[in-house]
């Protein structure tokens, strides 16, 4: 919230301080080794490493020195993460295929309140809302069987909006898991 530049001010300042950590790491002015995988979203972090949750905390205490005012936190520390709107875990390709799974992480307290269907929205605009939903779902999933567990879910939301199951039904029919190939 607040002045629109206020998440691309956060973002170049965290990549400042990321980019002075990891280069004094790679100077061995810590003890601490830079994680296999780091990627941020604003202050959003996912780190993925092979070393202990110790030598992961203590990464994590460099970070929140350079700045005593922001402080990080681990939030997991398992087999699974939620980032973003994304669960990720090692489910069935990790012990096969050296894969992460991936699948639609939704917050406790969304209050899912989607554009009723007797908005004065044209159609094609509720049509496009949809189906990008569902694309968006298609892509946020690994398996088909995520993919059809929050479909359901949606579909569900949406009755509950007013939307007509017949026009649901239709809408539905045309984004399928099978097609996840050509929106990616």
């Amino acid at each position: 919230m607040g002045t629109p530049l206020a998440p691309v001010l956060a973002n170049l300042y965290l990549a400042i301080l990321e980019k002075k950590l990891k280069s004094q790491i790679e100077n061995n002015m810590h003890t601490v080794a830079w994680p296999l995988f780091f990627k941020r979203y604003i202050d959003d972090i996912l780190i993925i490493s092979n070393q202990s949750r110790k030598e992961v905390e203590a990464f994590l205490a460099l970070l929140n020195k350079m700045v005593p005012s922001l402080k990080f936190k681990l939030e997991s520390g398992g087999a699974s993460a939620n980032f973003l709107d994304l669960k990720i875990f090692k489910g069935r390709r990790f012990h096969t295929e050296g894969l992460l799974d991936i699948e639609i992480y939704q917050k406790p307290l969304n209050a899912y309140a989607y554009i009723p269907y007797s908005s004065y929205h044209p159609k094609h605009t509720l049509k496009g809302f949809v189906q990008s939903e569902l694309k968006r779902y298609v892509k946020g999933n690994s398996c088909a069987q995520g993919f059809y567990k929050i479909a359901v879910l949606f579909e569900m939301r949406l009755l509950n909006r007013g939307y007509p199951k017949l026009i649901l039904q239709n809408w539905f029919s045309e984004v399928t898991f099978e097609s996840r190939n050509s929106l990616i």
